[in-house]
Parts: C-alpha cells; structure tokens; sequence
C-alpha cells in the first residue's frame, strides 16, 4: 500500500466581506496516497480553489491540518513554506503565470535561480523535461509566439523542474479548446504514470476522467467522491451521470 503523500484533517477557512461571512472549507478532510492522480470537482464558488490554495501554501487555513510528505505545513511560516513549496511542490495555474519577457527556457529553468543551480546545468534539465514533452523545439521562443496548449505544456515543465513529490494544478485546461485540452491531459496522464502524484481542480468531465479518484466539492465540503474502475471512456460516462443524478435532487 502506498504511503499518503498529502493528509488534509478537518481544514477551516472563512472569509468576511461587508459584514458577510462565507466558510470557503468546511472540515474538510482527505488523503491523497503517493502515486494517485486526484482530481477535485465542483461548482464555481464552491471552494474548490480556496482549497488548493491551502494546500499550497498561498493562503492559510484558521484551523485544521495539511501534511505533505509527513511536514505539518499548517505549522511553518509564510518563508519557511515557500522554501518546502520550491523543494516538494509543482503547481500548473489556469492562466499559465509565464513571463512574457523571458523565452521558453528561462521561464522553465526560474526556479532553478532560486536553488542556484549552475546555468548550463539548469538549462540541460529543461532540454531534457522539454524534448519528454515533444516542445524541445520552441526552447527559444518567446511566450506570445506559443499557442495556448504549448504555453500550458511550458508551465507544466516549469512545474517539473525541480523534482516535486506532488504537482497540484488549478484548472489547467480552463483557458483551452478541447484539442489543446487533450494534449495537456496527456501531458498529467504520462506524469503519473511515471509515480508522480496529482492534485487538480477542474469543472470538466472529460479532464477529470484522467484522474483515478474525483472528489466532489460542493459548499465547502466534500460531499462524494467516484472511484475509477476500468477505461477512462467508462469513467468519463460515470462522472457525467453521477453529476446530472445529483444535479437533478438540488
């Protein structure tokens, strides 16, 4: 059995605005074992986002408990979980966080600055991480000569660069048509099969049958989770009657 890469116990996060109060995450707990791709569905404005940005340390829980690879980073500070986010973490956004001054291999090997990595050696690893990726090709261009799903597969490698135990991805396929959809997909679908484990945050059905395990977040909380059993064609037909059953009682 696989040990759990990420433990979340009873998470708490309210957010005040002109006098009213919303809980974002309400005692949510989960685990994600090493290895697993798991993916997190729900309505917008059901704290789905919130949540990831818990997890990753971009915001900070009022109660509860997250470990990622047994480090209780609910107790480490801003600076401190910046460090372990840059050692452990990847994180793939919506929007691509690219630098439109820099080309594709500086926006890869950014991270690598930090770690002050020899240049010739940070720029060997990005090659690397490019050419598995089938982009080796546009190493030089700049972000706005690349399509949408090639700036995605960039930000993925960028993701990739310094190793992480765990890669959490926040609606990386939102700003994309179906085909680039599908060659970022690929893209996750070809990370954990090589053992590196997923979070991801998506609205859609046919990237979420990728995953081995949906949970359902709906007003701050879990409310159900489907198990993958066979293809991802049987998976995807799944979560599409499972989400219309449950719409349809709302």
């Amino acid at each position: 059995m696989n040990k759990d890469i990420l433990q979340v116990a009873h998470l708490m996060k309210t957010y005040s605005y002109r006098g009213v109060t919303t809980e974002a995450t309400r005692n949510v707990s989960f685990v994600v074992p090493q290895g697993e791709f798991c993916v997190i569905m729900g309505a917008s404005g059901g704290g789905k986002t919130t949540l990831l940005n818990l997890i990753s340390g971009v915001d900070r829980a009022d109660a509860g408990d997250i470990v990622i690879s047994d480090e209780f980073v609910t107790d480490l500070s801003m600076e401190e979980f910046a460090l372990f986010r840059r050692d452990h973490i990847g994180i793939v956004f919506q929007d691509f966080n690219l630098i439109d001054s820099l080309n594709v291999t500086e926006n890869i090997i950014l991270p690598m600055h930090l770690d002050e990595m020899e240049p010739g050696e940070a720029v060997s690893k990005a090659n690397d991480i490019m050419e598995q990726f089938g982009i080796l090709e546009l190493r030089d261009k700049w972000v706005y000569e690349l399509s949408g799903g090639e700036q995605q597969r960039v930000a993925i490698c960028r993701a990739l660069i310094n190793d992480p135990q765990i890669i959490l991805a926040d609606e990386p396929t939102g700003n994309l048509d179906s085909r680039s959809s599908s060659s970022v997909m690929e893209c996750f679908e070809e990370l954990n099969k090589r053992g590196i484990t997923i979070l991801m945050v998506t609205h859609d059905p046919a990237s979420a049958s990728y995953g081995d395990r949906i949970l359902y977040f709906q007003d701050g909380t879990i409310t159900y989770e489907i198990i993958r059993k066979d293809t991802r064609e049987n998976f995807y037909h799944e979560i599409l009657y499972e989400l219309s059953k449950r719409e349809a009682v709302r």
